[in-house]
């Protein structure tokens, strides 16, 4: 198996929980933190998840995706419960901000874009989900705010295309 077809298992493996990161950027990530990366092997194997190597199909994703969710989906304090913590605090720091972008005083102004900026980064890794429509209002409306190839390429890896495609068509 190439590197590449490895990095791209790893990313629908990623995606399966809800993280969405782009394979050069995974590669990087995975590159700088290879001693991480030793170490994330052996937690596959002492859960005794599929090692990435082996998962070849859908079949073989949702079987890790459960086994994940088993594990680490825990109400109160899992991984899952924490990143939807996270997630919902960058929802309420979008939609807290958002009507300040218009703010009369250059500095709440300033801010606010720097605050909405932060969340649609983090919610572009995080996923959009129901705010994949404020975000596109915001490309549409005031695109200076944030990085709209970045953007689009993160509403189309999370599965917003047909939201995009109506948008732009």
């Amino acid at each position: 198996m190439s590197k590449v077809q490895f990095i791209e298992r790893y990313q629908n493996l990623l995606m399966s929980i809800g993280v969405y990161i782009s394979v050069p950027r995974l590669s990087r990530k995975l590159q700088k933190n290879l001693r991480w990366w030793r170490r994330a092997f052996g937690w596959f194997s002492k859960l005794g998840l599929p090692v990435v190597c082996h998962i070849d199909d859908l079949k073989d994703i949702i079987k890790w995706q459960f086994e994940f969710y088993l594990f680490h989906g825990k109400p109160t304090n899992g991984w899952i419960h924490k990143r939807e913590k996270l997630r919902n605090k960058l929802v309420q720091l979008l939609r807290n901000n958002l009507p300040l972008l218009e703010s009369s005083s250059v500095i709440d102004e300033k801010r606010a874009k720097s605050r909405v900026k932060f969340a649609i980064q983090r919610l572009g890794q995080l996923g959009f989900d129901k705010e994949a429509t404020i975000i596109v209002d915001i490309l549409l409306t005031q695109p200076w705010v944030l990085n709209p190839r970045k953007v689009c390429y993160d509403l189309a890896l999370q599965g917003h295309q047909d939201l995009l495609v109506s948008t732009f068509t």
